[in-house]
């Protein structure tokens, strides 16, 4: 199972308690935000490539339906990937 936070630089700290937990029962793979294209759902695809769920961290002025497509993202192999938004 392999989990994937994709965060501002800034974000990962705070978010370090999150990590430490989910990296003791699965591989966890970080991505900073700032490295994918804003507001790009295709490089969000392609960050949850055979991932079993996408943490994606922003703005908190944004609201989750301005940054993901919906509960899901579908990957490059056509899976489903639930995704969600803080």
């Amino acid at each position: 199972m392999t989990f994937v936070l994709a965060a501002p630089r800034a974000a990962l700290g705070p978010l370090r308690p999150l990590l430490r937990e989910h990296e003791r029962s699965r591989e966890v793979r970080v991505i900073e935000a700032a490295s994918l294209e804003a507001g790009s759902v295709e490089a969000l695809c392609e960050a949850a490539a055979d991932a079993d769920g996408l943490l994606l961290v922003g703005d908190r002025r944004r609201a989750p339906r301005t940054a993901l497509p919906g509960p899901f993202l579908v990957d490059p192999s056509g899976r489903a990937v639930p995704a969600s938004w803080m």
